[in-house]
This record gives C-alpha cells, sequence and structure tokens, in this order.
C-alpha cells in the first residue's frame, strides 16, 4: 500500500525513495515550515518481530536525539499515527537532494578517488563517529550508502557528508539487543561484529574498508556472505596500492592497520585513524640520497654515516663491487609516515668518484613514491616474430612441506605451432630426464628480438611502468605485455597455453603435473613482475634464468599462502636445492584473487616478492641467463593460472 499523498501529523508525504529491511523513507512536506523533509516509516502490524523492530526504531531516535554535530544527519521530529487503520511509527530528518556517497560516485563515474579527496571524506567521516564514540554510541553500519551528500559550490569535488541510518546502532555495554540476528552490511563488518561483539573500533574498521573502496574501486573483501565472513575473519587484505598507483606506502600502513583483524591493534581511536591518515598521504615518501664513494670504497665496500633531513644520521654498508648508479634500499629507516607509525625507506644512489653519470647532489632530495604498478601504457607491438625452434624445460625434484617430491619429466613439442612446452611428472626417489631439445636457433633470434624489442620501447612505455620502488636498484623497462593478444609472439601457445580477453592462461590437466609456458627472449640482470590469479586448483609462479635444457629457478605461490624458490644445477635431479620456503599471508588465497608476483635477479642476488611485500632474499651465481616461464602446478586439483601486465626491467 502506498502512502504517496497521505498526511502525517503536519507532513504530506509526496513520493517514496527508498526502502529497505527497516522501513520506506518518504519525501515529504512540511506544511508549517515550507520546506522538503525526509521521513522514515515503519509499518508496525506488517514487521515479523513487531516487539523488536519497534526496539530498534524507537533505539535509532533515541540514538540521534544524543547527537549534535555538523557531520551527523540531525532529528527534526518523531512519533506514531495511524492512517488507513494502519499503525505507523515514523521519524523526520533533513532532506539532501544530493543522495548518498553511493549515489554520488555512480552519477559521477568515478571509481577511485584521489587521496587528498578521501582523506577529507574519512576526516569528516571520523569526527562524526567520535562524537558518537565519545556518548557510546556504535554505528554498527558504516558504508558509502549511510553518508549523505551535501556540495559544496566552492569545492564541488571536496563533497561534505553527513553521517545517517543509526537503524542498527547500539549502546556501548548495553544488553538490548537480544535478537540472535548478525546485523550490518557484509562487506564492511569486521571480525568481531560477526561475532556479535561490536566495539567502537568496529566503526573504525568499516571506515577504513569505505576508504579503501573510494581508493581503488571496490571494497577488499567479495562473495556469497560465508565467503566473505571467512576472508574478514582470516584473509589480509590486498594492499590499495597494488591496485590504484596513486595511492603510497604510507597510506597502506595506516589503513592495513585499520583493518587489523583483533581491535586492539587498530588505531585507539576513530580520530587517530583519520589523523595518520592525512598525514600519510601527505608525506614525502622514500628519501631518496646520492652517496659519493671513492673507486676503493666501491671496490672494496665500505661504512658510511649518511645525514637525513633533520641532520638525523643513519649507518649503511656499502656491499664490495658496488657500481656507478647502483641503488640501496634501507627500509624503514626514513621519516614516519603518520606519528609513531613505520618509516619510509631511504634509497641510496651510489656515485663513484671518476665515474661520474651525473653530479652528485649536495643536499638530500625527497619525493613520493608508490609501491604500486604503474599505470599502463599502449599495448607493446613487438617487431619479432617467436622462432619456430623452443627449447623444452624439464621439473625437478621438490621437497614439499611434509612431502618430498622427485619430478620425471615429460618433454611436448608441438612443431607446426611453433611452440613448446614440458610437462613434468611427480614420483617418489627417481627422476627420468628425456631432453631433446635445441636451442641454437632459438637464442640467435630471441637476441635479436630482445634487441629490437628494446629498441621499440617508447617514452611513453617508460614514463607508464616506472621501475617498482619496492624492488632495490632501478632498472630500464624493456619490456610490457599485456598478455592478451594471441598474436603478439612472445609468448609460447598450446593446449596448455593460450591467451584470452582476461590474460594469458597457463594449464595443468593431470595431477601431479606442472606445465611450463615460456617466453621468447632471454635475460640476464632483471626485475620482473607480473599479475597472476590461480582460477582454479593449486599454484601459480616463475620460472627463471631457464636454459633451455630444464636448468632453471622456480618461484612458486600456492593458493594456500606456501611459496618456494628452488634451484636445479643439473639434470638429474638429485642436486636440488630448496633456497626459499615458507608460508604467508601476503599472497591472496581467495580464488580469482589478484596477486602481483615480483622476481629481482641480479648476479647472484635472487629476491621474491608478492604484492609489493618481500619474501625473501637468496643468493645463488649458477646461472647468469635465461629464459622465463610462467607456471601452472597441480598437486591436488586441476589448476588454471591467468597471467597479466607482464613488465620486465633491465639493468
Amino acid at each position: 500500500m502506498s502512502l504517496e499523498g497521505s498526511k502525517l501529523d503536519h507532513y504530506r508525504l509526496c513520493h517514496l525513495i527508498g526502502s529497505g529491511g527497516m522501513g520506506e523513507v518518504y519525501l515529504a512536506e512540511d506544511l508549517y515550515v515550507k520546506r522538503q523533509v525526509a521521513i522514515k516509516i515503519i509499518r508496525l502490524e506488517h514487521v515479523s518481530d513487531e516487539q523488536d523492530s519497534t526496539r530498534l526504531f524507537q533505539r535509532e531516535i533515541q540514538a540521534i536525539s544524543q547527537l549534535d554535530h555538523p557531520h551527523i544527519l540531525p532529528l527534526f521530529d518523531s512519533g506514531e499515527e495511524v492512517i488507513q487503520d494502519k499503525q505507523l511509527a515514523y521519524m523526520v530528518m533533513p532532506y539532501r537532494a544530493e543522495g548518498s556517497l553511493h549515489d554520488w560516485l555512480r552519477r559521477q563515474n568515478i571509481k577511485q578517488l584521489a587521496p587528498q579527496v578521501v582523506a577529507h571524506i574519512v576526516e569528516q567521516a571520523a569526527a562524526a563517529l567520535q562524537h558518537a564514540h565519545e556518548r557510546q554510541l556504535i554505528h554498527q553500519d558504516v558504508k558509502p550508502s549511510n553518508f549523505l551528500m551535501r556540495q559544496r559550490s566552492e569545492h564541488p569535488e571536496y563533497p561534505d557528508i553527513l553521517l545517517a541510518d543509526f537503524s542498527i546502532a547500539r549502546f556501548e555495554g548495553s544488553n538490548t539487543m537480544k535478537s540472535q540476528q548478525i546485523r550490518g552490511t557484509p562487506a564492511y563488518m569486521p571480525p568481531e561484529q560477526w561475532q556479535r561483539h561490536s566495539t567502537p573500533a568496529s566503526d573504525q574498521y568499516a571506515l577504513a574498508i569505505t576508504a579503501y573502496q573510494l581508493l581503488v574501486g571496490h571494497p577488499p573483501f567479495s562473495g556469497r556472505m560465508e565467503q566473505v565472513m571467512h576472508q574478514h575473519l582470516h584473509m589480509p587484505p590486498q594492499p590499495p596500492s597494488t591496485l590504484n598507483p596513486n595511492v603510497s606506502n604510507g597510506l597502506d600502513a595506516v589503513i592495513l592497520r585499520a583493518l587489523a583483524k583483533k581491535p586492539e591493534e587498530r588505531f585507539p581511536s576513530v580520530l587517530l585513524f583519520a589523523k595518520a591518515f592525512q598525514q600519510a598521504w601527505q608525506a614525502p615518501g622514500d628519501i631518496h640520497i646520492r652517496l659519493t664513494l671513492s673507486r676503493e670504497e666501491a671496490h672494496l665496500g665500505a661504512r658510511r654515516h649518511v645525514t637525513l633531513p633533520g641532520r638525523r644520521q643513519i649507518s649503511a654498508s656499502i656491499p664490495p663491487n658496488s657500481h656507478n648508479g647502483d641503488q640501496i634500499r634501507l627500509a624503514e629507516l626514513g621519516e614516519p609516515y603518520y606519528t609513531s607509525g613505520p618509516r619510509s625507506a631511504v634509497i641510496l644512489t651510489l656515485v663513484v668518484q671518476g665515474e661520474d653519470i651525473f653530479p652528485p647532489d649536495s643536499e638530500p632530495t625527497l619525493r613520493k613514491t608508490s609501491s604500486a604498478p604503474q599505470l599502463l601504457p599502449p599495448p607493446y607491438e613487438p617487431t619479432q616474430p617467436v622462432p619456430p625452434s623452443r627449447p623444452t624445460s624439464i621439473l625437478q625434484s621438490r621437497i614439499k612441506p611434509r612431502l618430498r617430491l622427485v619430478i620425471a619429466a615429460v618433454l611436448g613439442i608441438v612443431a607446426l605451432l611453433g611452440v613448446s612446452f614440458a610437462a613434468m611428472s611427480i614420483h617418489q626417489d627417481q627422476l627420468r630426464v628425456q631432453a631433446a631439445a635445441t636451442a641454437s636457433a632459438l637464442q640467435a633470434t630471441a637476441t635479436q628480438a630482445r634487441q629490437t624489442s628494446i629498441a621499440a620501447t617508447t617514452a611513453t612505455v617508460t614514463a607508464g611502468n616506472r621501475y617498482p620502488s619496492y624492488m632495490p636498484g632501478n632498472g630500464q623497462i624493456t619490456f610490457y605485455d599485456p598478455m592478451t593478444d594471441s598474436n603478439d609472439n612472445q609468448w609460447s601457445v598450446s593446449d596448455t597455453c593460450n591467451f584470452s580477453e582476461d590474460g594469458y592462461h597457463a594449464k595443468s590437466n593431470q595431477l601431479n603435473y606442472y606445465y611450463y609456458c615460456n617466453s621468447a627472449n632471454t635475460y640476464a640482470d632483471f626485475a620482473f613482475e607480473v599479475q597472476m590469479k590461480i582460477v582454479k586448483g593449486d599454484c601459480g609462479g616463475l620460472e627463471i634464468r631457464n636454459d633451455g635444457q630444464g636448468k632453471a629457478y622456480h618461484f612458486e605461490a600456492c593458493a594456500g599462502g606456501h611459496y618456494s624458490l628452488v634451484f636445479t644445477p643439473d639434470n638429474t635431479g638429485n642436486n636440488n636445492k630448496t633456497l626459499l620456503e615458507g608460508t604467508t599471508s601476503y599472497i591472496q588465497s581467495a580464488t580469482g584473487a589478484l596477486n602481483t608476483l615480483g622476481f629481482f635477479a641480479k648476479g647472484p642476488d635472487l629476491i621474491l616478492f608478492v604484492n609489493g611485500y618481500t619474501l625473501g632474499h637468496a643468493q645463488d651465481n649458477t646461472y647468469q641467463k635465461g629464459y622465463i616461464g610462467l607456471l601452472a602446478f597441480e598437486y591436488s586439483f586441476q589448476t588454471e593460472v591467468v597471467y597479466q601486465n607482464a613488465r620486465i626491467w633491465t639493468f
């Protein structure tokens, strides 16, 4: 039954503007003051639990009546009335024609807001929530649709917000909520709210989810309700900088702290969260310093004292055989992102006397940095096709936790397609190796392809793919591929290695096998970054410096968070060695979750990264150059992995 046109006390209901589980909202005219208002109505006889709904409605009225803040939607009036023999309860509030923050984003077609705009919104929202918390009131439903907009004509890009909808708010320490129903919006609910133990820190968590969404375009967790609950309870969110290059490492630190699973590990108050957010987006970021060395210091190594801005000194160890232009990253020795928070890095660029490429600076310079992939350039168009003869990779023995797996190789060569792959079978205590590939023709042609691709790299590609700040050194972009074009001739194509609109698919269709999809070119010292989604199954990963005969380094990243780096020094498989192995929460394990894999290889130094975080550092100088491969591992389930946006920087 529509109430449009009905009179409710001295208000005339014009038309319905919204409805939900807690009632309906009408645009109405105040006949006394001659203004438009919004009236929220519940029909008491239609609710499934009249007593509980009435209590919630009355508690919302009680909560709002105690609040008086410029960023909280106020209460004008409330009461009960009978219309057409129907008993109604209502509350009257200001009407905001601009709608909610959610509506505003949709109208503007904005997916990612600038950090300074998000900081403005977070500051106002936190002030409103702090006001409520000081009165022992927990909102419990902080999200974009519960912030109404108030546009400012002088600064339309910086809208004011009004916190609304206290329908499921509760007073801290009260036991008035007798219903065992979990209330809230799943995408924004912290772990303790799923367990019916909300605290003021719960609102901070929900505001951090909102800030995350405003920065990257979506909340960190999604799926069916039980999946979302599991992610809130157990899974770490992906750092927002990996999804938006404009998000700094400092903002990552602030948001991820506010999204801690335990309330006591978040900021002491929502206001301190907002203050840290404001400081972090304004923070200068990593400190970049050019450090002058003598030739002897560069050759033998040295320990130097470095003076930072503010006259603070740190000590830096210069490794032997350093070269002009080398960079050393000193983590968490820079300036704090926010008060008492983690520090940025200090980046030392070495200048060897007598070999200057650029004049040394007399003062340290500061600039903002981001650990995120940069904005993508136009698709790279290679000029050299993949040669018809391809090397075959062989997987050597693996050691998994509590399980020693020795792997036999199965060679497959598809000559008509000009591609090949290796399927490796895992056996206990033996390895049978079959290798029948010649790489000489590929070596010559691939070298030419690499030289041609480097020459074809434009200034646009360089500017759009800046070297990741989370990696050491400073490489030059030489390769970018979105990995959606089957004609780009940079990766093998077969039944288990193929292109689609969403990226390059690597598949393993036999239990205890893995498949290797190889690149056209070889690389020596380089940094590699690629985005990976495990669509189904067990593990993906990278093969580095493959010599064409199965000798390589294998970086394996699994859906359960397990990772490893294994090197294979010969074709017997008897001398394999696990260089790194462990389990990390930095790998997003939800099905279809996006993970950014990174690999740094310079001389003997091998460093693994995932989502901007360092997994480990190993040293081995056995393999100096080789092909890159993308992998799909199957240990328990058929596996399919999608790769996107591959980038290579060389030194």
